[in-house]
């Protein structure tokens, strides 16, 4: 009897590790079938980002290319509004240098100057060598002072 009983009880643990092994064998089946499907969901989104990055890297390429032609049209907006501007000055201060120097020619007796008029005809003429300083030099590095 114990016999009987020790075999059924040894019948019975291998029926269960046979039960147990089948169905773990199933569940990895379907463990791998998933993963497997996963994988190609995975590559499926990998390819679609990569394409996604590609359309966005060609924008923002485009884009950059589209600020840079701007930019270097408006650098040569300034460059030109910098020289005629820089030729106006040039303009009226050869202007004010000629008038400047007929001044200084002309008899001081016809001129009679107040010192507040002289005073103030001294700061013109200062004036006119700053501004021409200021033109020659880029403006970049110019400060103009009151």
């Amino acid at each position: 009897m114990i016999r009987d009983s020790g075999a059924r009880v040894l019948e019975k643990v291998d029926l269960n590790d046979q039960t147990n092994d089948n169905r773990m064998s199933s569940q990895r089946k379907d463990f791998l079938h998933e993963v497997k499907d996963l994988k190609v969901v995975m590559r499926e989104t990998h390819v679609l980002y990569v394409q996604e990055v590609k359309k966005v890297r060609e924008d923002v390429n485009q884009q950059i290319a589209e600020l840079r032609e701007d930019m270097q049209k408006e650098v040569q907006v300034v460059q030109q509004d910098y020289a005629s501007i820089n030729q106006k000055v040039d303009i009226i201060y050869n202007a004010v240098t000629r008038f400047v120097k007929l001044y200084e020619t002309m008899n001081p007796q016809v001129i009679n100057l107040s010192e507040q008029a002289a005073k103030h005809f001294d700061e013109l003429v200062t004036l006119l060598k700053e501004l021409k300083e200021l033109s020659v030099k880029p403006v970049s590095s110019s400060l103009i002072t009151p």
